[in-house]
């Protein structure tokens, strides 16, 4: 229960390790680039899915659903990103993670709460779509705009399975994977050591 000789070496030597600040650069980056992305696509689709008199907006919500239901694989999707030429780029990571079918669901049930009275009146003031969504429907909708980034921000943060599959350099890791190969690398080291 109590340690007999703390230590904090294993601390500095993570902080010694480079990997860790480079997998903190390319965290951020993901976090940076991606979380704008994943907002505007998921909000403008949620609104889109939200208004009824979208045509063929029940078709295109089941399609949606059954993505999140079934997967097209990782194949495809490397071969898309391969054949776009952003392997070995962060933009793989941003561009493969683009929405949350879920969190668009949630977002689009939220703004199926809004009257449709508030938009009506836009309509009848002149505004479009996107004036309807930037003007009216985005700051009621501050709520779900905040848990939605909460959430976003946490898998990006948390990212390491699309950078596992996209990424080979190692300047480009993201700070899941260095934590992985560290953790990996010291028990390699101490069953050497142990010689197992």
């Amino acid at each position: 229960l109590f340690p007999k000789s703390p230590t904090l070496k294993n601390y500095k030597d993570l902080l010694d390790d480079g990997r860790v600040l480079i997998g903190y650069r390319t965290t951020l980056l993901i976090l940076l680039f991606g979380l704008p992305l994943n907002m505007i696509l998921t909000s403008s689709f949620a609104y889109g899915m939200s208004r009824k008199g979208y045509p063929g907006r029940r078709i295109l919500f089941y399609l949606v659903l059954f993505t999140m239901i079934f997967n097209g694989g990782v194949i495809p999707m490397y071969m898309l990103m391969n054949e776009l030429g952003l392997t070995n780029s962060i933009w793989s990571i941003v561009f493969a993670y683009g929405i949350n079918t879920f969190y668009m669901i949630i977002m689009r049930n939220y703004f199926s709460t809004i009257p449709t009275s508030l938009i009506e009146s836009a309509k009848i003031d002149g505004a479009g779509e996107w004036r309807t969504l930037f003007r009216i429907i985005l700051p009621l909708s501050k709520p779900i705009i905040a848990t939605m980034t909460l959430f976003y921000a946490v898998d990006r943060w948390n990212e390491w399975y699309y950078a596992m599959i996209f990424i080979r350099k190692s300047e480009l890791l993201p700070l899941q994977l260095i934590l992985r190969n560290i953790v990996v690398d010291s028990q390699v080291r101490a069953n050497a050591a142990s010689g197992g």
